[in-house]
Protein backbone atom coordinates (compact mmCIF):
# COMPACT_ATOMS: atom_id res chain seq x y z
CA UNK A 1 0.00 0.00 0.00
CA UNK A 2 1.32 3.83 -0.76
CA UNK A 3 -0.55 6.55 0.99
CA UNK A 4 0.18 10.10 -0.02
CA UNK A 5 -0.13 12.98 2.93
CA UNK A 6 -0.23 16.24 0.90
CA UNK A 7 -0.77 18.45 3.54
CA UNK A 8 1.72 21.64 3.59
CA UNK A 9 4.12 22.65 4.02
CA UNK A 10 5.71 19.27 3.58
CA UNK A 11 4.16 16.40 1.58
CA UNK A 12 5.38 12.96 2.68
CA UNK A 13 4.92 9.15 0.84
CA UNK A 14 4.55 6.29 3.03
CA UNK A 15 4.90 2.85 2.17
CA UNK A 16 4.07 0.00 4.09
CA UNK A 17 1.64 -3.44 3.95
CA UNK A 18 -1.72 -4.29 4.55
CA UNK A 19 -4.97 -2.69 2.98
CA UNK A 20 -5.46 -0.03 5.72
CA UNK A 21 -8.17 -0.93 7.73
CA UNK A 22 -6.27 -1.57 10.70
CA UNK A 23 -2.74 -0.25 12.07
CA UNK A 24 0.01 -0.89 9.63
CA UNK A 25 3.83 -1.18 9.78
CA UNK A 26 5.60 1.75 8.08
CA UNK A 27 8.29 0.52 5.87
CA UNK A 28 9.77 3.23 3.95
CA UNK A 29 8.50 7.08 3.85
CA UNK A 30 9.79 10.16 0.87
CA UNK A 31 9.51 13.63 0.73
CA UNK A 32 6.98 15.08 -1.84
CA UNK A 33 5.99 18.19 -2.78
CA UNK A 34 2.81 19.21 -0.96
CA UNK A 35 -1.05 18.63 -1.37
CA UNK A 36 -3.95 19.91 0.09
CA UNK A 37 -5.63 16.66 1.16
CA UNK A 38 -3.99 13.24 1.89
CA UNK A 39 -4.79 10.01 -0.37
CA UNK A 40 -4.39 6.44 -0.57
CA UNK A 41 -2.71 4.63 -3.71
CA UNK A 42 -3.60 0.79 -3.88
CA UNK A 43 -0.99 -1.32 -6.07
CA UNK A 44 -0.35 -4.91 -7.37
CA UNK A 45 -3.57 -6.29 -8.10
CA UNK A 46 -5.90 -4.40 -5.57
CA UNK A 47 -8.22 -2.16 -5.71
CA UNK A 48 -9.89 0.78 -3.62
CA UNK A 49 -13.04 -0.33 -2.29
CA UNK A 50 -15.05 1.75 0.76
CA UNK A 51 -11.36 3.35 1.84
CA UNK A 52 -9.81 0.24 2.02
CA UNK A 53 -7.55 -1.35 -0.71
CA UNK A 54 -8.70 -4.85 -1.63
CA UNK A 55 -7.53 -7.88 -3.98
CA UNK A 56 -9.01 -7.40 -7.13
CA UNK A 57 -9.53 -11.67 -7.62
CA UNK A 58 -11.70 -13.65 -9.87
CA UNK A 59 -15.27 -14.24 -8.74
CA UNK A 60 -14.35 -17.77 -7.48
CA UNK A 61 -11.51 -16.75 -5.34
CA UNK A 62 -11.50 -15.86 -1.61
CA UNK A 63 -8.57 -13.99 -1.72
CA UNK A 64 -5.87 -14.38 -4.21
CA UNK A 65 -2.18 -13.97 -4.74
CA UNK A 66 -2.00 -12.17 -8.05
CA UNK A 67 0.92 -13.42 -10.04
CA UNK A 68 1.14 -10.15 -12.19
CA UNK A 69 -0.92 -6.96 -11.43
CA UNK A 70 -4.76 -7.41 -12.63
CA UNK A 71 -4.48 -10.60 -13.69
CA UNK A 72 -7.37 -12.11 -12.06
CA UNK A 73 -6.87 -16.09 -12.73
CA UNK A 74 -9.21 -18.72 -11.08
CA UNK A 75 -5.54 -20.49 -10.00
CA UNK A 76 -4.09 -17.91 -8.13
CA UNK A 77 -6.57 -18.21 -5.35
CA UNK A 78 -5.68 -18.37 -1.55
CA UNK A 79 -9.16 -20.16 -0.74
CA UNK A 80 -12.05 -21.10 -3.24
CA UNK A 81 -15.94 -19.76 -3.13
CA UNK A 82 -16.85 -23.16 -4.15
CA UNK A 83 -15.05 -26.34 -5.83
CA UNK A 84 -11.43 -26.52 -6.41
CA UNK A 85 -9.46 -29.41 -8.77
CA UNK A 86 -5.85 -30.20 -8.74
CA UNK A 87 -4.29 -29.58 -12.33
CA UNK A 88 -1.41 -31.69 -14.07
CA UNK A 89 1.02 -29.09 -13.56
CA UNK A 90 0.03 -29.20 -9.66
CA UNK A 91 -1.73 -25.71 -9.78
CA UNK A 92 -5.43 -25.38 -8.01
CA UNK A 93 -8.13 -24.36 -9.94
CA UNK A 94 -11.31 -22.76 -8.63
CA UNK A 95 -14.43 -23.36 -9.93
CA UNK A 96 -17.85 -22.93 -9.78
CA UNK A 97 -18.99 -26.32 -9.77
CA UNK A 98 -17.31 -29.87 -10.33
CA UNK A 99 -16.71 -30.50 -13.97
CA UNK A 100 -18.23 -33.23 -16.08
CA UNK A 101 -17.68 -36.77 -14.93
CA UNK A 102 -16.74 -35.37 -11.72
CA UNK A 103 -18.65 -34.47 -8.17
CA UNK A 104 -18.18 -32.94 -5.11
CA UNK A 105 -16.17 -35.11 -2.41
CA UNK A 106 -17.23 -35.84 1.47
CA UNK A 107 -15.94 -32.16 2.31
CA UNK A 108 -17.95 -30.04 0.07
CA UNK A 109 -14.84 -28.25 -1.45
CA UNK A 110 -12.86 -30.54 -3.62
CA UNK A 111 -14.41 -32.74 -6.55
CA UNK A 112 -13.56 -36.30 -7.15
CA UNK A 113 -13.95 -38.63 -10.22
CA UNK A 114 -18.43 -39.47 -10.25
CA UNK A 115 -17.70 -43.23 -10.83
CA UNK A 116 -14.32 -44.51 -10.84
CA UNK A 117 -10.42 -43.34 -11.40
CA UNK A 118 -7.67 -44.28 -12.91
CA UNK A 119 -4.07 -43.35 -11.95
CA UNK A 120 -2.02 -43.49 -15.25
CA UNK A 121 1.58 -44.30 -15.13
CA UNK A 122 2.55 -40.52 -15.81
CA UNK A 123 0.60 -40.42 -12.29
CA UNK A 124 -2.22 -38.45 -13.54
CA UNK A 125 -5.48 -39.27 -12.55
CA UNK A 126 -8.39 -39.78 -15.08
CA UNK A 127 -11.90 -40.54 -14.80
CA UNK A 128 -13.76 -43.58 -16.00
CA UNK A 129 -17.38 -44.63 -15.53
CA UNK A 130 -16.46 -48.60 -15.63
CA UNK A 131 -12.83 -50.13 -15.22
CA UNK A 132 -11.46 -51.67 -18.17
CA UNK A 133 -12.09 -55.34 -17.83
CA UNK A 134 -9.31 -56.14 -19.81
CA UNK A 135 -6.23 -54.06 -18.14
CA UNK A 136 -7.68 -52.99 -14.51
CA UNK A 137 -9.07 -54.06 -11.50
CA UNK A 138 -11.25 -52.38 -8.42
CA UNK A 139 -9.20 -51.83 -5.83
CA UNK A 140 -10.05 -52.12 -2.12
CA UNK A 141 -11.24 -48.31 -1.70
CA UNK A 142 -14.14 -49.54 -4.48
CA UNK A 143 -13.56 -46.45 -6.45
CA UNK A 144 -10.20 -46.74 -7.66
CA UNK A 145 -9.07 -49.09 -10.72
CA UNK A 146 -5.73 -50.53 -10.42
CA UNK A 147 -3.47 -52.51 -13.16
CA UNK A 148 -3.83 -56.21 -13.25
CA UNK A 149 -0.44 -57.35 -12.88
CA UNK A 150 -0.75 -60.33 -15.74
CA UNK A 151 2.19 -59.06 -18.00
CA UNK A 152 3.75 -62.25 -18.70
CA UNK A 153 2.65 -65.58 -20.49
CA UNK A 154 2.10 -68.86 -19.56
CA UNK A 155 4.19 -70.02 -22.28
CA UNK A 156 7.61 -68.20 -21.26
CA UNK A 157 7.98 -65.69 -24.23
CA UNK A 158 8.44 -62.17 -23.98
CA UNK A 159 9.55 -59.81 -25.59
CA UNK A 160 8.49 -57.98 -29.32
CA UNK A 161 6.02 -60.42 -31.06
CA UNK A 162 4.58 -61.94 -27.74
CA UNK A 163 1.95 -59.68 -26.14
CA UNK A 164 0.44 -60.68 -22.55
CA UNK A 165 -2.67 -59.91 -21.13
CA UNK A 166 -1.72 -56.43 -19.83
CA UNK A 167 1.32 -55.97 -21.79
CA UNK A 168 2.66 -55.52 -25.27
CA UNK A 169 5.83 -56.63 -25.79
CA UNK A 170 5.31 -59.61 -22.87
CA UNK A 171 7.78 -59.68 -19.77
CA UNK A 172 9.00 -62.14 -17.38
CA UNK A 173 7.67 -62.36 -13.94
CA UNK A 174 9.90 -60.82 -11.76
CA UNK A 175 9.20 -63.11 -8.70
CA UNK A 176 9.11 -66.48 -10.65
CA UNK A 177 12.49 -68.41 -11.35
CA UNK A 178 12.47 -66.90 -14.75
CA UNK A 179 12.70 -63.14 -14.21
CA UNK A 180 14.87 -62.62 -17.48
CA UNK A 181 13.94 -62.30 -21.39
CA UNK A 182 16.78 -63.12 -23.52
CA UNK A 183 17.68 -61.57 -26.93
CA UNK A 184 15.61 -64.78 -28.59
CA UNK A 185 12.62 -63.71 -26.87
CA UNK A 186 12.60 -66.73 -24.16
CA UNK A 187 12.00 -66.07 -20.30
CA UNK A 188 15.01 -67.76 -18.02
CA UNK A 189 17.75 -67.02 -15.49
CA UNK A 190 20.85 -67.49 -16.91
CA UNK A 191 23.73 -64.96 -18.14
CA UNK A 192 21.81 -65.21 -21.54
CA UNK A 193 18.84 -63.91 -20.26
CA UNK A 194 19.87 -61.48 -17.88
CA UNK A 195 23.11 -60.45 -18.64
CA UNK A 196 23.54 -59.63 -22.31
CA UNK A 197 23.39 -56.38 -24.34
CA UNK A 198 19.50 -56.78 -25.07
CA UNK A 199 18.61 -58.64 -22.69
CA UNK A 200 15.84 -57.28 -19.79
CA UNK A 201 15.77 -58.07 -16.21
CA UNK A 202 12.23 -57.70 -14.82
CA UNK A 203 13.18 -57.63 -10.81
CA UNK A 204 13.55 -54.77 -8.84
CA UNK A 205 16.51 -53.95 -7.75
CA UNK A 206 18.24 -55.22 -4.35
CA UNK A 207 18.36 -52.28 -2.25
CA UNK A 208 21.12 -51.30 -0.25
CA UNK A 209 21.57 -48.85 3.39
CA UNK A 210 24.67 -47.87 1.40
CA UNK A 211 23.53 -46.20 -1.46
CA UNK A 212 22.00 -43.16 0.64
CA UNK A 213 24.73 -40.47 0.45
CA UNK A 214 23.18 -37.38 1.19
CA UNK A 215 19.49 -36.29 2.31
CA UNK A 216 17.79 -32.82 3.00
CA UNK A 217 16.71 -32.06 6.67
CA UNK A 218 17.85 -33.47 10.29
CA UNK A 219 16.47 -37.18 10.75
CA UNK A 220 14.01 -37.89 13.75
CA UNK A 221 15.65 -39.57 16.49
CA UNK A 222 12.99 -41.49 18.82
CA UNK A 223 13.11 -43.92 21.14
CA UNK A 224 16.94 -44.81 20.11
CA UNK A 225 15.44 -44.84 16.65
CA UNK A 226 16.91 -42.26 13.68
CA UNK A 227 14.31 -42.11 11.22
CA UNK A 228 16.84 -41.17 8.42
CA UNK A 229 17.05 -41.41 4.53
CA UNK A 230 18.00 -45.33 4.91
CA UNK A 231 14.69 -46.06 5.95
CA UNK A 232 13.55 -45.92 2.40
CA UNK A 233 15.33 -48.47 1.67
CA UNK A 234 15.26 -50.94 4.70
CA UNK A 235 12.19 -53.54 3.26
CA UNK A 236 10.30 -52.74 6.71
CA UNK A 237 7.34 -50.56 6.15
CA UNK A 238 7.08 -49.73 9.63
CA UNK A 239 9.78 -47.34 9.14
CA UNK A 240 9.93 -44.31 7.20
CA UNK A 241 12.22 -41.36 6.41
CA UNK A 242 11.47 -38.40 8.64
CA UNK A 243 13.26 -34.80 7.55
CA UNK A 244 12.80 -32.45 10.02
CA UNK A 245 13.65 -28.48 10.82
CA UNK A 246 12.99 -27.71 6.79
CA UNK A 247 9.90 -25.95 7.49
CA UNK A 248 6.62 -26.18 5.81
CA UNK A 249 6.08 -25.97 2.41
CA UNK A 250 10.29 -26.69 1.91
CA UNK A 251 9.34 -28.54 -1.72
CA UNK A 252 13.03 -29.48 -1.44
CA UNK A 253 13.31 -32.92 0.33
CA UNK A 254 15.89 -34.72 -1.65
CA UNK A 255 17.87 -38.02 -1.28
CA UNK A 256 20.97 -38.74 -3.60
CA UNK A 257 21.75 -42.24 -4.33
CA UNK A 258 25.25 -43.84 -5.73
CA UNK A 259 24.05 -47.15 -6.95
CA UNK A 260 27.39 -47.77 -7.12
CA UNK A 261 27.90 -48.82 -10.46
CA UNK A 262 25.97 -47.62 -13.54
CA UNK A 263 22.19 -48.65 -13.61
CA UNK A 264 19.32 -48.56 -16.44
CA UNK A 265 15.98 -48.17 -14.04
CA UNK A 266 12.62 -48.02 -15.81
CA UNK A 267 10.41 -47.87 -12.89
CA UNK A 268 9.92 -46.31 -9.51
CA UNK A 269 8.03 -47.20 -6.39
CA UNK A 270 7.21 -45.57 -3.32
CA UNK A 271 5.42 -46.05 -0.25
CA UNK A 272 3.62 -43.39 1.87
CA UNK A 273 3.10 -43.57 5.22
CA UNK A 274 -0.77 -42.81 4.51
CA UNK A 275 -1.33 -39.86 7.48
CA UNK A 276 -2.32 -37.59 4.74
CA UNK A 277 -0.51 -34.49 6.55
CA UNK A 278 3.11 -35.80 5.09
CA UNK A 279 2.11 -38.43 2.39
CA UNK A 280 4.65 -37.03 -0.53
CA UNK A 281 1.82 -35.41 -3.49
CA UNK A 282 4.54 -34.74 -6.26
CA UNK A 283 8.09 -36.05 -6.83
CA UNK A 284 11.14 -35.94 -9.54
CA UNK A 285 13.41 -38.73 -10.54
CA UNK A 286 16.75 -36.88 -11.41
CA UNK A 287 20.31 -38.29 -12.74
CA UNK A 288 24.06 -37.26 -13.35
CA UNK A 289 26.58 -39.28 -14.52
CA UNK A 290 29.30 -37.67 -12.30
CA UNK A 291 29.78 -36.38 -8.79
CA UNK A 292 31.99 -34.05 -8.48
CA UNK A 293 30.03 -32.00 -8.93
CA UNK A 294 26.57 -33.30 -9.26
CA UNK A 295 25.13 -32.40 -12.80
CA UNK A 296 21.40 -33.18 -12.33
CA UNK A 297 19.01 -33.64 -15.51
CA UNK A 298 15.45 -34.18 -14.64
CA UNK A 299 14.17 -37.76 -15.87
CA UNK A 300 10.67 -38.26 -14.31
CA UNK A 301 8.26 -36.18 -12.49
CA UNK A 302 4.96 -36.95 -10.94
CA UNK A 303 2.83 -34.23 -9.36
CA UNK A 304 -0.54 -36.67 -8.56
CA UNK A 305 0.90 -39.66 -5.78
CA UNK A 306 -2.10 -40.63 -3.55
CA UNK A 307 -2.57 -39.89 -0.23
CA UNK A 308 -4.13 -41.45 2.71
CA UNK A 309 -3.18 -44.82 1.69
CA UNK A 310 0.40 -47.13 2.88
CA UNK A 311 0.34 -48.90 -0.56
CA UNK A 312 3.00 -48.65 -3.25
CA UNK A 313 2.60 -46.88 -6.06
CA UNK A 314 4.43 -47.25 -9.25
CA UNK A 315 5.75 -44.69 -12.25
CA UNK A 316 7.09 -45.80 -15.35
CA UNK A 317 7.49 -44.25 -18.62
CA UNK A 318 11.02 -43.34 -18.32
CA UNK A 319 14.34 -45.88 -19.13
CA UNK A 320 17.76 -44.13 -18.34
CA UNK A 321 21.34 -44.60 -17.24
CA UNK A 322 23.70 -43.29 -14.54
CA UNK A 323 25.16 -44.19 -11.04
CA UNK A 324 24.38 -41.14 -9.38
CA UNK A 325 20.74 -40.32 -8.94
CA UNK A 326 18.49 -37.95 -7.09
CA UNK A 327 14.56 -38.14 -5.68
CA UNK A 328 13.21 -35.06 -4.73
CA UNK A 329 9.85 -34.86 -3.19
CA UNK A 330 8.47 -30.86 -4.42
CA UNK A 331 5.34 -31.34 -3.02
CA UNK A 332 3.47 -33.08 0.23
CA UNK A 333 -0.52 -32.71 0.34
CA UNK A 334 -0.20 -30.62 3.11
CA UNK A 335 3.27 -29.16 2.95
CA UNK A 336 4.78 -30.71 5.80
CA UNK A 337 7.73 -32.50 5.72
CA UNK A 338 7.60 -36.25 4.08
CA UNK A 339 6.67 -39.25 6.07
CA UNK A 340 7.91 -41.57 3.01
CA UNK A 341 8.36 -45.50 4.05
CA UNK A 342 9.86 -46.99 1.11
CA UNK A 343 11.51 -46.07 -1.81
CA UNK A 344 11.97 -49.68 -4.86
CA UNK A 345 13.65 -48.97 -8.56
CA UNK A 346 13.24 -51.60 -11.36
CA UNK A 347 16.66 -51.62 -13.32
CA UNK A 348 19.10 -53.64 -14.28
CA UNK A 349 23.13 -52.95 -13.56
CA UNK A 350 24.29 -51.48 -16.83
CA UNK A 351 27.15 -52.90 -17.30
CA UNK A 352 31.23 -52.28 -16.53
CA UNK A 353 32.82 -49.59 -18.31
CA UNK A 354 35.04 -51.52 -20.29
CA UNK A 355 36.82 -48.00 -21.56
CA UNK A 356 38.29 -47.25 -18.48
CA UNK A 357 42.37 -46.80 -17.72
CA UNK A 358 42.80 -48.61 -21.46
CA UNK A 359 45.23 -47.04 -24.26
CA UNK A 360 43.54 -43.93 -25.86
CA UNK A 361 44.46 -42.23 -29.27
CA UNK A 362 43.60 -38.83 -30.81
CA UNK A 363 44.97 -37.85 -34.67
CA UNK A 364 46.47 -34.51 -32.47
CA UNK A 365 46.95 -32.83 -29.51
CA UNK A 366 46.94 -29.06 -28.63
CA UNK A 367 50.41 -27.53 -27.38
CA UNK A 368 49.04 -26.72 -24.50
CA UNK A 369 48.15 -30.39 -23.42
CA UNK A 370 45.24 -32.57 -23.45
CA UNK A 371 46.55 -35.84 -24.35
CA UNK A 372 43.82 -38.28 -25.33
CA UNK A 373 43.77 -40.72 -22.26
CA UNK A 374 42.78 -37.92 -19.93
CA UNK A 375 39.32 -38.84 -21.51
CA UNK A 376 39.93 -42.32 -19.57
CA UNK A 377 40.84 -41.23 -16.25
CA UNK A 378 36.92 -41.64 -14.77
CA UNK A 379 37.06 -37.52 -13.82
CA UNK A 380 33.93 -36.25 -15.48
CA UNK A 381 34.90 -32.90 -15.24
CA UNK A 382 33.69 -30.75 -17.76
CA UNK A 383 35.77 -27.87 -17.35
CA UNK A 384 39.32 -27.93 -19.08
CA UNK A 385 41.31 -26.20 -16.51
CA UNK A 386 40.67 -29.06 -14.41
CA UNK A 387 43.14 -30.77 -16.39
CA UNK A 388 40.95 -34.05 -16.96
CA UNK A 389 39.50 -32.94 -20.93
CA UNK A 390 41.60 -34.87 -23.84
CA UNK A 391 41.83 -31.73 -26.29
CA UNK A 392 42.97 -31.81 -29.96
CA UNK A 393 43.98 -29.06 -32.37
CA UNK A 394 41.76 -27.55 -34.89
CA UNK A 395 41.96 -29.58 -38.36
CA UNK A 396 39.93 -31.48 -40.49
CA UNK A 397 37.96 -34.25 -39.45
CA UNK A 398 39.67 -34.54 -35.73
CA UNK A 399 39.04 -38.14 -34.01
CA UNK A 400 39.75 -39.78 -30.52
CA UNK A 401 39.59 -43.54 -30.40
CA UNK A 402 40.17 -45.99 -27.30
CA UNK A 403 41.52 -49.79 -27.70
CA UNK A 404 39.49 -51.90 -25.34
CA UNK A 405 42.15 -54.85 -25.64
CA UNK A 406 39.90 -57.28 -27.00
CA UNK A 407 35.93 -57.05 -28.94
CA UNK A 408 33.37 -56.10 -26.77
CA UNK A 409 29.40 -55.95 -27.51
CA UNK A 410 28.71 -52.21 -26.81
CA UNK A 411 25.69 -51.74 -24.86
CA UNK A 412 26.24 -47.31 -24.69
CA UNK A 413 28.62 -44.50 -25.10
CA UNK A 414 28.37 -41.77 -22.73
CA UNK A 415 30.16 -38.68 -23.81
CA UNK A 416 31.13 -36.09 -21.08
CA UNK A 417 31.51 -32.88 -23.14
CA UNK A 418 33.46 -29.89 -22.53
CA UNK A 419 30.76 -27.47 -20.52
CA UNK A 420 32.02 -23.81 -20.76
CA UNK A 421 30.58 -20.69 -22.79
CA UNK A 422 33.29 -20.49 -25.66
CA UNK A 423 33.17 -24.02 -26.19
CA UNK A 424 29.99 -26.42 -25.25
CA UNK A 425 28.94 -26.41 -29.38
CA UNK A 426 32.36 -27.46 -30.71
CA UNK A 427 31.36 -31.17 -30.57
CA UNK A 428 28.08 -31.13 -32.80
CA UNK A 429 27.91 -32.68 -34.52
CA UNK A 430 29.69 -36.20 -34.15
CA UNK A 431 30.55 -39.60 -35.15
CA UNK A 432 30.85 -43.19 -33.14
CA UNK A 433 32.66 -46.11 -34.66
CA UNK A 434 32.93 -49.10 -33.46
CA UNK A 435 34.45 -52.59 -34.85
CA UNK A 436 37.71 -53.98 -34.75
CA UNK A 437 39.66 -52.17 -37.36
CA UNK A 438 42.56 -49.81 -35.89
CA UNK A 439 42.09 -47.18 -37.91
CA UNK A 440 38.41 -46.47 -36.99
CA UNK A 441 36.84 -43.69 -39.33
CA UNK A 442 36.80 -47.11 -41.72
CA UNK A 443 34.18 -49.02 -39.03
CA UNK A 444 30.72 -48.63 -38.84
CA UNK A 445 29.16 -45.88 -37.47
CA UNK A 446 26.81 -46.34 -33.92
CA UNK A 447 23.76 -44.24 -35.49
CA UNK A 448 24.64 -41.32 -37.83
CA UNK A 449 24.97 -37.93 -36.59
CA UNK A 450 24.78 -36.92 -33.11
CA UNK A 451 24.24 -33.93 -30.73
CA UNK A 452 24.52 -33.07 -27.62
CA UNK A 453 22.92 -29.84 -25.95
CA UNK A 454 24.99 -26.80 -25.08
CA UNK A 455 23.70 -26.94 -21.23
CA UNK A 456 23.96 -30.79 -20.81
CA UNK A 457 27.34 -32.10 -19.73
CA UNK A 458 26.99 -35.63 -20.78
CA UNK A 459 25.04 -37.72 -23.27
CA UNK A 460 24.44 -41.63 -23.49
CA UNK A 461 24.19 -43.02 -26.53
CA UNK A 462 22.80 -46.93 -27.34
CA UNK A 463 24.92 -48.46 -29.29
CA UNK A 464 22.35 -51.96 -29.09
CA UNK A 465 25.17 -54.40 -28.93
CA UNK A 466 27.96 -53.50 -31.15
CA UNK A 467 30.55 -55.75 -31.27
CA UNK A 468 34.28 -54.11 -31.75
CA UNK A 469 37.63 -53.54 -30.23
CA UNK A 470 38.25 -49.80 -31.10
CA UNK A 471 35.60 -47.53 -30.29
CA UNK A 472 36.03 -43.83 -31.76
CA UNK A 473 34.38 -40.34 -31.93
CA UNK A 474 35.07 -38.44 -34.72
CA UNK A 475 34.02 -34.95 -35.89
CA UNK A 476 33.02 -34.47 -39.48
CA UNK A 477 34.09 -31.75 -41.53
CA UNK A 478 37.02 -28.81 -41.67
CA UNK A 479 38.59 -26.77 -39.04
CA UNK A 480 37.29 -28.96 -36.19
CA UNK A 481 38.33 -28.91 -32.39
CA UNK A 482 37.43 -32.07 -30.62
CA UNK A 483 37.55 -31.82 -26.86
CA UNK A 484 36.45 -34.44 -24.66
CA UNK A 485 36.42 -35.25 -20.84
CA UNK A 486 35.50 -38.22 -20.40
CA UNK A 487 34.49 -41.45 -22.92
CA UNK A 488 32.82 -44.59 -20.69
CA UNK A 489 32.13 -47.51 -22.81
CA UNK A 490 29.42 -49.63 -21.09
CA UNK A 491 29.29 -53.50 -22.17
CA UNK A 492 26.98 -56.41 -20.24
CA UNK A 493 30.14 -58.98 -21.43
CA UNK A 494 31.06 -60.67 -18.39
CA UNK A 495 34.93 -59.99 -18.98
CA UNK A 496 37.53 -58.43 -16.27
CA UNK A 497 40.31 -57.19 -17.48
CA UNK A 498 43.78 -56.23 -15.18
CA UNK A 499 43.58 -52.87 -13.46
CA UNK A 500 40.09 -52.45 -14.61
CA UNK A 501 38.91 -51.40 -10.86
CA UNK A 502 36.81 -48.07 -10.46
Amino acid sequence: MVYNDDAKPLGIRFYSFGSGEEDVEIMDARIIEGGAAGQMECTWGTVMKDGMCVEDCHPECNGCIPKSPGSKLDTECRLCRHFSIRLENGNTRCLAECPPGQKAAANGVTCICEDFSILDDDGHTRCVSTCPVTTHQMAADGVTCEPKTIKWRDDLRCGPGYTAPTANPGQCDPNSDDPCCSAFGWCGNTANHCSCSVCRDYRWLKRDSSWVVESAGTPRVYNRVTYDATKVLDGNTGTYWNPMHTGRYFNNWYIILDLAAPHTLTRIAINNRGDNDHDVAAFKLQKSQGNSPYNWEDVRSVSNVRKGTTQRQEFGGFRETAEYWRFVITRTHAGYQPYLKELNFQGFQAGANVALGMLAFQTTTRPDGGPARLAVDWNPSTRLTDGSCAHTQQEENPTWWVDLGQSYAVDSVVIFNRLEECCSDQINPFNIHIRDSDQVSTNPKCGGDHRIGLTMPSISVSCQGMRGRYVGIRLPGPSRVLTLCEVRVFSDDKVVLPGQTK
